[in-house]
């Protein structure tokens, strides 16, 4: 019988057994990219999100003590185009002296270095963490429309809000939203609520099963993605006398839709 078609029985073995064990390791690797996936995100991810939201809601009570007002959703030229976002206009109250924005130029003629450059505060850590090579993009974004804290190139008072500050929105948290931190692009409230109602676009972020949103007293909430759009819409306004109250799961829901 031909030896090398029969290796020595030792040396099967040996074989075998190296193979069992490669199986076990591959089959070990992928349980625990499994439960990985599936396992409860770490409690550190959401607070360090909620902690970049915590320094954006100084930044606005800082503008707004300052000007009297919070910063509008976005400037507007003599010819009506958009030069500036809310994010730009808040630079001044937020530890960036690296970044050169120059509020006479419009966002998008800034020296090269604001185009490149990332503003940690305005990008979830978790998504820094998971796509290191990501463009420098912002994960927070304001909810605008007429009748929220956001109404276009007008700013917004304290005490023109007049629902519960505790419960009225002013950033949510969006995935790869594709807006450059300095683009005076947000989310519209109708888009918004739209995509929650078809459920094309449920609330969602880098965190699993919701997102974290900032409400006008500097409170960060996660919001699951069971919210419904009612609820974010009452949420959004800033003086529609609706009354939201949260369940034991951070779902929101309206109680008294009545008018003040």
């Amino acid at each position: 019988m031909n030896e090398r078609n029969n290796p020595p029985k030792g040396i099967f073995l040996k074989d075998r057994t190296i193979g069992i064990v490669l199986a076990s390791v591959i089959g070990l690797c992928a349980v625990s990219s499994v439960i990985t996936l599936f396992a409860p995100e770490p409690r550190s991810a959401w607070l360090d999100c909620s902690n970049n939201l915590r320094q954006l809601a100084i930044a606005f009570h800082n503008y707004h003590e300052a000007y009297g007002t919070f910063p509008p959703a976005y400037v507007l030229n003599e010819r009506g185009k958009r030069i500036h976002g809310w994010r730009g206009l808040l630079l001044e109250m937020m530890e960036q002296q690296s970044i050169n924005y120059d509020l006479s130029k419009p966002w998008d003629s800034q020296d090269e270095g604001v185009a490149v450059s990332h503003v940690v505060q305005f990008i979830c850590p978790r998504h820094a963490k998971l796509r290191p090579a990501a463009p420098p993009w912002t994960d927070y974004l304001a909810v605008a429309g007429n009748s929220t804290a956001w109404p276009g190139a007008d700013s917004v008072s304290l005490d023109e809000i007049k629902d519960d500050h505790d419960t009225t929105l002013l950033l949510i948290e969006i995935a790869d939203s594709s807006v450059h931190w300095a683009d005076p692009r947000d989310i519209d409230l109708e888009k918004l609520c739209r995509g929650i109602s078809s459920r094309k676009a449920p609330l969602a972020s880098h965190h699993r099963a919701g997102t974290n949103a900032l409400f006008v007293n500097g409170y960060v909430r996660f919001l699951p993605s069971e919210c419904s759009a009612e609820a974010v819409r009452a949420m959004a306004t800033i003086a529609g006398g609706e009354v939201i109250e949260f369940d034991e799961h951070g779902i929101a829901r309206v109680v008294d839709d009545s008018k003040p």
